[in-house]
């Protein structure tokens, strides 16, 4: 069966259509089955490939959030002692960090 978003009347025209018309001669089954079959292929491993990375961003997610959390507390305890300024290269390296681990 064929699958066309061709109007027939009463149905709106984004109404999808089945006919029975078979496929114009000039395409080859088995060339269609090799595409279908290598596009099946590439599809089962993206979705495994997706699934992989979901399991093991979120342990990598909060890693990541505690590392950062942590880097800020040592920031605003540096800065609170009222010995480094946020233009001192301590600081500046850790508020790098940060952007780096956000990034």
């Amino acid at each position: 069966a064929v699958v066309s978003t061709q109007s027939t009347g009463s149905k709106p025209p984004s109404t999808p259509v089945t006919t029975n018309k078979p496929l114009p001669a000039k395409v080859d089954a088995s060339v269609l089955e090799e595409e279908v079959v290598s596009l099946a292929r590439e599809l089962e491993d993206i979705v495994s490939s997706m699934k992989s990375e979901e399991r093991s961003r979120p342990f990598v997610q909060k890693d990541t959030d505690a590392k950062i959390e942590e880097l800020i507390r040592e920031r605003n305890t540096l800065l609170s002692t009222g010995v480094y300024t946020v233009n001192d290269f301590l600081i500046s390296e850790i508020d790098k960090r940060i952007k780096e681990l956000l990034g």
